[in-house]
């Protein structure tokens, strides 16, 4: 760049255009001289004048032109002025580099960028400013920019005076081509605070790329611009599938219109929306996301984008649901056991009614016409109640997982006989057909529970005599059908031409606390608890139960389980019932003593022992079985469990502690304590049997009987 040129100081210098003027002026008068002496004459006024008219103009012409040069000649100082400020003062540095690399020249820019004074860039190689580590990257710029002739840029850092570095923008091109070599010039601009906010948005995108929450951003126009790996891992696409697009490809059938016109709407307004919302992933899988978005708005008040951070939820709604739904079905189930216990009430006091009644009845007129008749309902109406604890014993047992099944040797003809027998009197008064048949093909002995295969052919067969009035009602056993390879299976069924069931009534048959319509269960009556217990019983033998039903017509309940046959033959039918009259004393002599805290079930069991011919002795809790031991001796102990003081099990224990065999006494356990454990817990012991209550004269002569045949051969 040119140097400013200095200005004189001193008086004005003469004017050139005078002086010129002058020089003319006598020009032109020793011309007119020089034709008059040739002529021999000097020149006329005339022409005089007319010389002279013409130097003034010439004069004024040239005053004219001199003012205009003085004029562009201070317009052209002033521009070159402000060029020089501008210049210096630009907002990105200037400097002119020699072919060498030597700096020629250099604004004020540059020189505050490196906080050095302007004349210490002067002759100084650019190197020198150049962070050592990037002087190769000027290099090579420089080689490509004398190589191409074309511009050049790169980013780089340049030295401060402190050492420290700062990172700028270089541009260089070539000085137009002259005579001599070319110079370069260098445009640097401090790329600082851009490069920090390049760094912070590298480090932003970073983080969003980590975050576990799905994040997307948009443009005003809801098209999407970045995923993160989250958001993409959540739905399955890929992050080019969105971009350019928007949400709507995430949506199906079963998204909600009204949350959708929702997002659109906050979009339309500008404002934040928050919601749930479900999805479909690529695979056409659903999931629920918990949708967040917000709208960015610039210093100007502009829509500039949308965020979107959205989370997968599916696992918080699927236990929402299940919550909502074990609400719903424990309401149910408090519903059906207010109902059940209703029922429950009414199915216990109608028996206890009639208990009641007919032994006021009977103690008022022992010897009345109708004694017989009040004594065989209260043994009716005792059956029916104990069946119905029985019922509610076994329920519990189930669901406490403490009913353990048999797997013994068990003849299948048997038990159905045994079920059809039981159940004939009933039908016969009802004048209904009773009969049942087996698949000739099938076992004769299986392995398997027949108690609790019984209790279940007994119940259903129970049911088919309630709601059949007329008809006949046939038990069958055949093969369950199977597919090739399974395991055989033993089908048995129901059939009855009774009331029949409603379609929407079946699925309520087989659940705990639940029965057909009240209507009927008022008709009919009965605790509603029987097909549950069957059920429960079937699926621990590993079968399935159900029922065809045809209201007007019948039922066919059938149920099946695996088909297991058995080479053992099952084992001895249970001897005779024994006698229950006094003989059996005679026939078997043994000294027996009760334990038994509760004096109205000591006198219950010394009528039923004095039936039998026995006069035994009592004791009201286990200690004081110890002490009757010491003084008297006994060939029987009959032992509650639950008594005061010493309860019959540590009784147990104890008197097989003091008393070692042989010569200890029989003890059978007679206790309210029904479950299998319990009877299990009483043999551990050292108890030889178990009786249950109520206690029936017949058992306890069996009892009795088994016990002596043990003391008599220990």
């Amino acid at each position: 760049m040119p140097r400013e040129t200095p200005r004189a100081d001193g008086p004005n210098p003469p004017d050139p255009g005078k002086q010129l003027l002058r020089r003319r002026a006598e020009a032109a008068f020793h011309t007119q001289e020089s034709a008059a002496g040739a002529h021999g004459a000097p020149p006329s006024l005339q022409a005089i004048q007319t010389a002279l008219h013409d130097l003034g103009v010439h004069q004024i012409e040239l005053e004219m032109q001199n003012e205009e040069l003085r004029r562009t000649q201070h317009e052209l100082e002033a521009s070159r002025a402000q060029y020089f400020d501008l210049y210096d003062l630009a907002p990105v540095g200037y400097c002119t580099l020699s072919p060498s690399g030597l700096i020629e020249q250099a604004n004020l820019t540059l020189a505050t960028l490196l906080d050095v004074a302007r004349a210490a860039l002067i002759e100084q190689r650019i190197s020198t400013f150049i962070f050592r580590e990037d002087q190769d990257v000027f290099y090579l710029l420089r080689q490509r920019l004398l190589a191409t002739e074309r511009r050049q840029t790169v980013d780089l850092r340049l030295a401060r005076s402190d050492g420290s570095p700062l990172w700028a923008n270089l541009a260089a091109t070539l000085t137009p081509a002259g005579d001599g070599p070319r110079n370069i010039r260098l445009v640097l601009s401090d790329i600082a605070a851009q490069r920090l906010a390049d760094e912070h948005l590298r480090v932003s995108h970073v983080a969003l790329k980590a975050v576990s929450e799905g994040v997307l951003i948009t443009g005003p126009d809801a098209r999407i611009i970045f995923v993160n790996h989250a958001f993409t891992a959540m739905n399955g696409y890929a992050e080019e599938d969105f971009i350019g697009r928007n949400c709507n490809l995430l949506q199906g059938p079963l998204t909600d219109p009204a949350t959708v016109a929702a997002i659109r709407r906050a979009l339309d307004e500008r404002t934040e929306f928050r919601g749930e919302i479900l999805n479909y992933r690529k695979d056409g899988s659903t999931f629920w996301s918990e949708l967040t978005i917000s709208p960015v708005i610039d210093a100007q008040g502009q829509l500039t984008h949308f965020v979107g951070i959205s989370r997968d939820v599916t696992a918080r709604k699927m236990a929402e649901q299940q919550l909502v739904l074990a609400r719903e079905m424990a309401e149910s189930a408090s519903r059906a056991k207010s109902a059940f216990l209703a029922n429950m009430s009414h199915e216990l006091r109608t028996p206890l009614n009639a208990i009641i009644g007919m032994s006021e009845i009977l103690s008022l007129d022992p010897d009345g016409p109708d004694a017989g008749e009040c004594i065989e309902t209260i043994h009716e109406n005792g059956d029916a109640l104990l069946a119905l604890i029985s019922s509610i014993l076994d329920l519990s047992k189930i669901e406490a997982g403490r009913l353990v099944l048999e797997n013994i040797p068990l003849n299948l003809a048997d038990c159905l006989r045994s079920a059809v027998q039981s159940l004939s009197a009933a039908a016969e008064k009802k004048q209904l057909r009773l009969d049942f048949s087996i698949d000739p093909g099938l076992p004769a002995t299986l392995t398997g529970d027949p108690n609790r295969l019984r209790q279940i052919l007994l119940n259903l067969l129970s049911n088919a005599v309630k709601f059949t009035d007329h008809g006949e009602i046939h038990l069958s056993a055949t093969r369950g059908e199977t597919a090739p390879g399974e395991p055989e299976r033993l089908r048995i069924s129901v059939q009855d031409t009774g009331i029949g069931i409603e379609a929407e009534e079946i699925p309520k048959l087989f659940h705990n606390f639940s029965q057909v319509d009240a209507s009927q269960t008022r008709r009919f009556g009965g605790s509603g608890l029987g097909l549950a217990v069957d059920r429960r019983l079937v699926e621990l033998m590993g079968g399935r139960i159900w029922v065809d039903s045809v209201p007007g017509e019948g039922s066919t309940f059938s149920f099946e389980i695996p088909l297991r046959p058995c080479a053992e033959p099952p084992p001895e039918r249970p001897p005779s019932t024994p006698t229950a009259d006094a003989t059996l004393a005679k026939r078997c002599p043994l000294r027996i003593l009760v334990a038994e805290d509760n004096h109205v079930n000591q006198r219950l069991i010394s009528l039923e022992l004095r039936r039998l011919g026995y006069a035994p002795d009592f004791a009201d809790n286990g200690a004081e079985v110890l002490e009757h031991l010491e003084h008297e001796p006994c060939d029987l102990i009959l032992m509650d469990v639950q008594m005061p003081v010493m309860d019959g099990l540590a009784a147990a224990e104890e008197v097989c502690r003091r008393h070692p065999a042989p010569g200890r006494p029989e003890m059978v356990a007679v206790t309210a304590h029904a479950f299998a454990d319990d009877r299990a817990r009483c043999l551990a012991a050292g108890m030889q049997d178990y009786l249950s209550k109520p206690l029936r004269l017949t058992k306890l002569a069996g009892a009795i009987e088994a016990a002596y045949e043990r003391h008599r051969n220990p």
